[in-house]
Formats: C-alpha cells, structure tokens, sequence
C-alpha cells in the first residue's frame, strides 16, 4: 500500500427492511494484517463507520463504510391480468399455534378459509432453505367462492404455483393440489399429482379431462408449475420446461378455488406453497420466462445481505 495512509470509500446494499442497527460485518486478512475494529465487532450502520486496516509493514488503509437499503431484487414485474395472487409472507393471518385462519388475495379483499381448524393448514416460518415461510398442508385445505375475476367456461388463463410435495407416492392422496371450478366433467382446472402417484398433472375432472404428465417429483423437491390455456389448448410447464401439451375444450364451471385438496375437499395432497398466481390471458413466452425468475430469485435463491470484503 505504500508508507502513505489510503483512504477508500466503500457503499454496500442491503434489503429495504434488513434492520442495520447491530451489524457484525467479518472480515478475512491475511499476511499478518489486522483490522478496526475488529473482525465480527457489532456497529450500528445507519451511519458510516471508518475501518483501518494494518499490514505487518506498518502501512494503513481506511475505507470509510455507507450501507445503503435497496428492495428485495426480485419483484413481478407482468401484472397485467393477474386475478389471484397468493403469497406466503403476506396475507395469511393465523392463531397463535400459527393454524391459519385464512390466506388472502392481493388482488382483492377475498380470502381462503379452512373448514375447520381440524383441516386448516398452518404457517411454518423460515421453512425453505434461505429462511422464507411456507403454508404447510397436511390433510388441510383453504377454499372459497370467488367474484367473478377468475376464467370460466374456456376463457384464456395462466397459472403458476411454487410449492414441493413432501408425500409424493402415498396412495391415499388423490388429485389434490390447487384448482377452481366445480366437480362435474370439465368443469375444473388446476395442478394436482396423479391419483397416488408422484407425476405433475392437470385437473380437469373426470376421464378424458384429467391429464397426466411424465414428470415425477421427488419428496421435498420445489417445483415451479405453470400451465397456459387458450381456449382449446395446454401447455405444462415444471420449471420453465414443457411436459405436457394437449388439445382439450374446458368449461370451468363457476368460481370455487380450493388449495391444498381437490375441488370437493375429499381429498388432500401434503404440499408446502409459497406462492401461487392466475392470470386471466395467455402470457407470452417472454412473460412466462421472467415470472418464472421471479419466483426462483424470490423463494429460491440466496437474499442479498450486509456482505464487506477487504483485500
């Protein structure tokens, strides 16, 4: 660094709601070098704080520290059509044995109630790798009547939902998963598993309506699924690759949206959801791709965070 002191000025970002008032950056020197403070010393960085690091020489250098707070990276940026929106870290109020009450639509003030407490779900924080909560189904459901935003009959829609199936083969879970509509032949459309099996599938109800891909999943395996329909057309998707298209006519019959079991709630799918979106249209390829990242920045990728590296 030379016999002069050299001074440095260093901005690191953060999330817009990381808390900076206790933070112990740490740091690693090498060649005998030593810093102050000190590796792992708690600051409060609402504002700048000045570090001097040493070589053996003798020689300092100083970097003067900003953190700047920015919005979490990922955000949906295609909205245009969204009709249903759920998400796991928002809307859900629950008791205090965190069973939830109900789950909310951002898109409107309808909410997606249990039952009974018996067959509620419930809200497990810091449940995903990274810390982010999911709403737990285990023999529960949510449903409830919706207005009338959500596609009927063969109007276009697309549907996206991240969630891991955490029971995949057991054979007493049956079509459960997520879906609208009604229990007569066609007359529904979701997500579901095969009837027992582990292979993604598309409820429609009743034979010749429900339809089975190829794609196995593997207990406690995210899975990002979406389907585009156009009226006579769909095209499943298991994060961003097509397994499965066929030509069927739906008439989804009515507005009665069910997560977590099938459309009659007789029947349930151990499943943890993140979060799960409709939209009423088509979304391009170029829209499809960039929700889809959207979810993998937002649930399944490392946060960005206080991170200070000295060399």
């Amino acid at each position: 660094w030379g016999a002069q002191p050299v001074s440095r000025a260093m901005t690191v970002s953060v999330p817009a709601t990381a808390d900076v008032t206790a933070v112990a950056p740490t740091f690693e020197l090498g060649n005998g070098a030593s810093v102050s403070p000190a590796s792992g010393t708690v600051l409060d960085f609402t504002t700048q704080n000045v570090y001097t690091v040493t070589s053996r020489y003798g020689a300092s250098l100083t970097f003067t520290v900003d953190v700047a707070r920015k919005p979490r990276a990922a955000e949906l940026d295609v909205r245009d059509g969204l009709v249903l929106w759920l998400k796991a870290d928002e809307g859900v109020t629950h008791d205090g044995d965190n069973v939830v009450k109900h789950w909310q639509n951002r898109m409107d003030e309808q909410r997606l109630r249990p039952k009974s407490v018996a067959t509620a779900p419930v809200l497990v924080q810091d449940a995903t790798k990274f810390g982010y909560p999911v709403v737990r189904f285990r023999n529960a459901s949510l449903a409830t009547d919706f207005n009338e935003a959500l596609p009927t009959g063969a109007q276009s829609r697309t549907v996206l939902m991240l969630a891991r199936y955490t029971d995949p083969t057991n054979m007493s879970h049956r079509w459960g998963g997520f879906c609208w509509g009604s229990a007569e032949n066609a007359a529904a459309f979701g997500f579901s598993l095969e009837d027992g099996g582990p292979r993604l599938a598309i409820q429609g109800w009743g034979v010749g309506n429900d339809f089975v891909s190829d794609r196995a999943v593997t207990a406690d395996e995210w899975i990002i699924e979406s389907v585009t329909y156009d009226g006579s057309r769909f095209v499943h998707f298991a994060n961003g690759k097509e397994i499965d298209r066929q030509e069927v006519t739906y008439q989804t019959k009515g507005r009665h949206v069910v997560i977590g079991g099938n459309i009659r709630e007789d029947q349930f799918q151990d499943m943890d959801v993140c979060e799960v979106l409709v939209f009423d249209r088509v979304l391009s390829a170029q829209e499809l791709q960039s929700v889809h990242e959207y979810l993998r920045t937002r649930w399944l990728k490392r946060p960005s965070g206080l991170v200070l590296m000295v060399f």
